[in-house]
């Protein structure tokens, strides 16, 4: 009899527990069950609820430690201790080491911050009808669970410490949050560690605090469903993980004082249930290795996280494999072009999203002077950056090649400014060695940029482009193969500016001979803070600006013998596919752009190829007759005046991001862009995505299993192009 009585009290400890378990697996695996295989859905479950079942085993044993009702209080104070000071000392440590780009009051304000927390937590009566005992040893586990989690999770991020430019107080916001959220929540966990679910009392307060805590767990997982999307993966592990034991948390909560026989029924069910899925999981781990289940985890806030702790089988990519037929298109390198060293002038315009220009004869409330422009002269419809970041969409563009030719430096933040490691001694880098964020800049070679092409040619050359960040600072490489070259890095202005560059473009224009090359950079899209209202406002500045630019050339009398190219580094994200910005994907909305190239003598049309940027560059060298060695654009004057153009052609996008502060690649997909069909390869989360342009232009429904032929011929294309590339220029 005492031992069926134990083992019924067991069974009313752990009954809601399992419930509640099988209520957040659900919830977490339904959010995003839409277009999952029966198998991804069961191996997302499977991993949730090996998470969670570890929980209810820590649950226990945490209330198996021996417990001094007298020292409560001493408890109490050393629970809010733990997750008040020690992350003060650690944001303040943080800020010593990268006070240089960190505002001098930060120290202060953590500090303060801290004592804030300190005493709001201690000014929180003790929960009723628990022990106060078991509460404070409850309070220092959960203290101890958060404050650990909280610290790894900026250690890794480097939160604090590898600040870019114009972001300290995203830093500063990011810690300030997540540290309270970690307060909030150190109350809710003492108080499930400290009573059996079933002994929880049925009250209005204990049913409202389960309410806010689930309410709190789903907001959570929803951060981490569109926060830094596909950034940070230790930020999404804390996310996913705390959002996930928050909801859990609160179910539990309300299910606790349930004592009926229909939820005990429930229970045994679940527990049954969410055993088998935890089993099936660890068994079958070598199915997580299949593309086609990674390919749909990866679609999802947890199981994206997931892969990045289950690494990709390896891939082979052999040297010696025989270039695929589809990469031996014409590029007209040798046709004789019909114009003789025209003057030319490149225009790039950052984050300028591909959609931004309409057909030819439809209105452009938008944007009305870049569309007149683009109806008079051929419009690029289908034209892919070579990468969703300025570092590489520019870098694609200024060498004419796709990143994978290209040989990349791993450039780090110093102090606000960007510095090479290869210029610095072995006692310097070792400084620096793990207190730095890292980007990629081309290692300009001699004679390698589009301006050192031309300048070679005889072309006088001249470039007035504004990024505030450092990217186009004199001595980083953009710079090269320029005669006359403003630097604006550190003027600071503030949206608009186009119309500050023009002027100080034109004031260079007017000490140039011909034949000139001038490049012009305008930023103002840039500056859109995530909206697309805002940005709609910041392309009519960019607008008016561009038509202040044509009218002056027209004015000067060189407008209608130029070679104009306007294109873009990048485009922008407005919330498709939980991404916003740009740096994150290869999505239409961050690589495809805006191309247009005014050939003089040439009528404005439409042109519907599959085309990328580096195409002008190519198109700017052989106009110039300049060396075109190295170069992989496609010459275009053969198509403005013969229509003759690569039909099957495979343009190619490619994004490489390296977020961890020892310089780990921590970001690397691929794409191939031919016919209607898009290929989408994560190589680090070994996942893919086929696309069909035509039927699906806003990349929805993954069709790689229903077209496995289209798939396997991207896939074969894409992998010689890579494999090839990448052993003559491997990746930092």
């Amino acid at each position: 009899m005492v031992s069926s009585n134990r083992t019924t009290k067991a069974w009313l400890t752990l009954a809601p527990a399992f419930v509640a378990v099988a209520l957040t697996v659900t919830y977490v695996v339904a959010r995003d069950a839409r277009g999952l295989s029966w198998r991804a859905l069961l191996t997302l479950a499977g991993a949730v609820s090996i998470g969670l079942l570890v929980m209810i085993a820590l649950d226990v044993a945490v209330r198996i430690v021996p417990v001094a009702q007298q020292h409560a209080a001493k408890l109490k104070v050393a629970a809010i201790g733990i997750i008040t000071l020690v992350p003060t000392a650690f944001g303040v440590f943080r800020w010593w080491q990268a006070r240089s780009v960190l505002s001098g009051w930060t120290p202060a304000a953590l500090v303060g911050f801290g004592v804030v927390a300190a005493v709001g937590l201690q000014m929180l009566p003790w929960p009723k009808r628990h022990t106060r005992g078991r509460w404070g040893v409850a309070a220092v586990g959960a203290s101890v669970l958060l404050t650990l989690a909280l610290l790894l999770m900026h250690h890794a991020t480097g939160t604090l410490l590898t600040v870019r430019p114009g972001t300290s107080m995203l830093h500063i916001g990011l810690f300030a949050g997540t540290w309270l959220l970690s307060c909030a929540l150190m109350f809710g966990l003492a108080a499930r560690y400290s009573v059996p679910c079933h002994e929880v009392p049925s009250s209005p307060k204990e049913y409202a605090i389960g309410v806010a805590t689930c309410f709190l767990g789903m907001g959570l997982l929803e951060a981490d469903r569109r926060l830094f999307v596909d950034l940070y993966v230790p930020v999404h592990l804390w996310l996913g993980a705390l959002g996930i034991l928050t909801l859990e948390t609160g179910a539990r909560s309300l299910l606790g004082t349930a004592r009926n026989r229909v939820l005990q029924g429930v229970a045994a069910v679940s527990a049954v249930v969410l055993t088998g899925a935890a089993l099936w999981f660890l068994v079958a781990l070598d199915d997580v290795q299949q593309i086609g289940i990674r390919s749909q985890l990866g679609k999802t806030a947890i199981g994206g996280s997931l892969l990045q702790l289950l690494a990709a089988a390896g891939s082979a990519s052999p040297d010696d494999m025989p270039p695929h037929p589809a990469l031996a298109y014409d590029r007209y390198y040798d046709a004789e072009p019909p114009l003789r060293r025209p003057n030319m002038l490149l225009i790039s315009i950052d984050a300028l999203r591909g959609d931004v220009l309409v057909g030819q004869g439809e209105k452009n409330e938008r944007m009305p002077e870049l569309q007149r422009f683009a109806d008079e002269s051929l419009h690029f419809r289908r034209t892919y950056a070579g990468g969703p970041r300025t570092a590489m969409g520019m870098g694609t563009l200024l060498v004419g090649r796709y990143s994978a030719n290209i040989d990349w430096d791993l450039w780090f933040w110093d102090r606000g400014r960007l510095a090479n490691p290869k210029e610095l001694s072995d006692e310097q880098r070792k400084k620096y060695q793990g207190k730095a964020i890292f980007t990629t800049i081309p290692a300009f070679q001699s004679g390698d940029s589009l301006a050192m092409r031309l300048q070679s040619a005889g072309y006088n050359t001249a470039a007035t482009p504004y990024v505030p960040g450092d990217f186009f600072r004199p001595g980083v490489g953009f710079d090269k193969g320029f005669d006359l070259f403003e630097d604006l890095t550190r003027k600071g202005w503030k949206a608009p500016t186009t119309e500050r560059i023009v002027d100080i473009a034109l004031s260079q224009l007017d000490k140039l001979e011909s034949p000139w090359f001038l490049w012009i950079h305008l930023y103002d899209p840039h500056e859109n803070k995530y909206s697309s209202a805002r940005y709609d406002t910041v392309l009519a500045h960019t607008d008016k600006g561009f038509a202040k630019l044509r009218a002056a050339l027209e004015e000067r009398g060189v407008y209608d013998d130029t070679l104009i190219g306007v294109t873009s580094d990048h485009g922008e994200a407005f919330g498709e596919h939980r991404h916003r910005g740009h740096g994150t994907s290869l999505y239409d909305e961050q690589a495809r752009i805006p191309m247009i190239l005014h050939v003089p003598g040439v009528k404005g049309r439409e042109v519907l190829h599959n085309t990328a940027a580096i195409d002008l560059t190519a198109t700017f060298v052989v106009a110039a007759g300049a060396p075109t060695r190295g170069l992989d654009g496609v010459n275009l004057l053969p198509l403005a005046f013969e229509n003759r153009y690569p039909e099957d052609r495979p343009v190619f996008t490619e994004a490489h991001r390296y977020t961890d502060r020892n310089g780990k690649r921590t970001y690397d997909i691929k794409a191939v862009v031919r016919g209607d069909y898009k290929l989408i390869v994560d190589r680090l989360r070994g996942t893919a995505a086929l696309y069909d342009l035509a039927a699906d232009p806003g990349e929805v429904e993954d069709v790689h299993e229903e077209k496995p032929d289209e798939f396997a011929e991207l896939l074969a294309i894409l992998t010689s192009f890579i494999s090839r590339a990448e052993s003559d220029h491997p990746l930092p």
